[in-house]
């Protein structure tokens, strides 16, 4: 009997031919990034927010013209945890391809002991890149319940300076993805276009 193999891929990267529907939303994301803004863009879990995003990072125009980061923090609980992912993306990501005795990065938590500052170095080191950067952070939402303290405010703070940089907020929980980016009271009001 032949063995009959699911056509869909349901996991990892999505190549252009077999990536589906979502030609609005695909550019319209691409459209707010190059344009220079930043963009919050929620859905339940499970829906293709992580595969929209790989889509959009991996069209010809943006990856000629910037570099792209995404980094996952649903399982992190604090600011340290944050910025240690942050961390090893941006140096992942930068890290040149297939060079031997090329000096390597190496960094585990342990090594942040202040996050604030390293926060502030990481983001300094983005706005001054070569070319400009767009940084994707998946199930955003998950910042408020750090302890660290106001954490919407210390983000906000330093992502309202930035000129070389761009960033995705996604999130899974659309009361608080909303709450965080539509409250006059909130850091990140109307500080990110709405997908």
């Amino acid at each position: 009997m032949k063995t009959i193999h699911n056509p869909f891929i349901t996991r990892g990267y999505i190549p252009d031919e077999c990536f589906c529907g979502r030609v609005s939303e695909t550019q319209r994301l691409a459209k707010s990034l190059m344009n220079g803004n930043d963009v919050v863009l929620f859905s339940p879990r499970r829906m293709g927010k992580t595969g929209l995003i790989t889509h959009v990072f991996e069209r010809e125009e943006i990856k000629r013209s910037y570099y792209t980061f995404f980094v996952d923090i649903l399982h992190t609980t604090s600011l340290r945890e944050f910025t240690f992912f942050l961390v090893k993306e941006v140096f992942r990501a930068l890290q040149p391809a297939g060079k031997k005795g090329q000096p390597s990065f190496g960094v585990s938590l342990g090594d942040i002991q202040r996050p604030e500052f390293t926060l502030e170095e990481i983001f300094n080191y983005l706005d001054n890149a070569g070319k400009p950067c767009l940084v994707a952070i998946d199930e955003f939402q998950q910042i408020i319940e750090y302890e660290d303290g106001n954490i919407e405010a210390l983000l906000r703070g330093h992502i309202q300076k930035m000129k070389n940089c761009h960033f995705v907020f996604a999130g899974s929980k659309r009361s608080i993805m909303s709450a965080m980016f539509q409250s006059p009271a909130r850091p990140f009001y109307k500080s990110a276009d709405p997908l």
